[in-house]
């Protein structure tokens, strides 16, 4: 079992690697990210986010620290080539692809482990953010980890199992680390997955085995340093941007005109989740029908649909931010 995770793990890094130094930079916020981990190794400042001179909050920090320890371990400083920045986004895909496979595994058993996570590794969506150096591939890690620790503790309740002890704290720690890396995205895919269970089956109480107190104490202790020095450093600037104006600009009209109607991401899953894209929703379909007798097949539904529901609903669309969802799909 642990030869499928190393042997997932190195298909996905030869799947991205290939391109990852010849492509030029893919679109206008790779530059920024890039540009923004530079001056940052330039200044060696990793508290503030800056963007040739003005500040730039609209994301965490999470993804300028990995970028710039990436640039550290080249060797190169702050001359180093844009593949270096996106090997961190390379490596966010292999964890993702890995953390599909343990979580297939120990919810269908280890060849369904190993096929959702060849999936994961070839579809497009997963090749496109792969090579491009920005958070959404690292954010992906973070919620597979976290949706795979929530999915087996859930299965483990409604089996009447124990609980293995390391699944709380892989939760929390994944929910930490994925807010500094893209603020509440993957809190909100977890919650919106609970919120569908509790409605289907009105049962709460497995939500004890999250340790609750605990965990929200290790998310605090993951991201309170870095939010009060950076609310310190910019006066409060960055929670007024990141949140007062990115966040809730895209939830109330389309931003930087990417406003689209409900509806896109129903007609970009077919190009994201090629070649897959018709298995998946046949096994989607499939599933439905067997909603009420399969409880792992009830999380993956709860995990896939919400979220995309969600984001149709919203009116900023780009193909990249249901992402998040399309483990769940690749486990049906």
């Amino acid at each position: 079992m642990n030869r499928n995770y190393l042997f997932l793990f190195l298909f996905s890094m030869l799947m991205t690697f290939s391109g990852l130094a010849s492509l030029p930079p893919i679109d206008r916020d790779e530059a920024r990210f890039v540009q923004a981990t530079k001056q940052m190794v330039e200044t060696s400042d990793y508290v503030d986010i800056r963007f040739q001179d003005a500040s730039r909050y609209k994301k965490p920090i999470g993804i300028y620290w990995l970028q710039s320890a990436a640039v550290a371990v080249s060797g190169e400083g702050a001359a180093a080539p844009i593949w270096v920045y996106r090997l961190v986004s390379m490596l966010g895909i292999a964890l993702a692809v890995v953390g599909i496979a343990w979580t297939g595994t120990k919810l269908f058993g280890a060849n369904a482990g190993l096929a959702a996570g060849l999936m994961m590794a070839a579809i497009f969506a997963t090749a496109f953010e792969g090579r491009d150096a920005k958070t959404d591939a690292m954010l992906l890690a973070c919620c597979v980890a976290a949706q795979g620790a929530l999915a087996q503790i859930y299965l483990a309740s409604r089996r009447n199992e124990p609980v293995a002890g390391h699944l709380p704290w892989i939760f929390w720690a994944a929910q930490g680390l994925g807010i500094l890396i893209k603020g509440p995205v993957a809190p909100l895919l977890s919650v919106l997955t609970v919120a569908t269970l509790f409605a289907f089956e009105r049962d709460w109480r497995w939500l004890l085995k999250l340790k609750l107190v605990r965990g929200v104490a290790l998310v605090l202790l993951i991201v309170l340093p870095w939010v009060a020095l950076i609310t310190w450093k910019s006066g409060g600037a960055f929670l007024q941007d990141a949140v007062g104006k990115d966040m809730v600009a895209k939830v109330a009209s389309g931003e930087e005109s990417h406003g689209l109607p409900p509806g896109f991401y129903m007609l970009t899953y077919s190009l994201f989740m090629w070649p897959f894209g018709l298995i998946a929703v046949g096994a989607g379909l499939q599933a439905l029908n067997r909603l009420r007798d399969d409880p792992r097949l009830r999380f993956c539904l709860a995990w896939y649909i919400p979220f995309w529901l969600v984001f149709e609903l919203i009116p900023t669309k780009l193909p990249h931010y249901v992402l998040p969802a399309y483990p769940g799909m690749a486990l049906l």
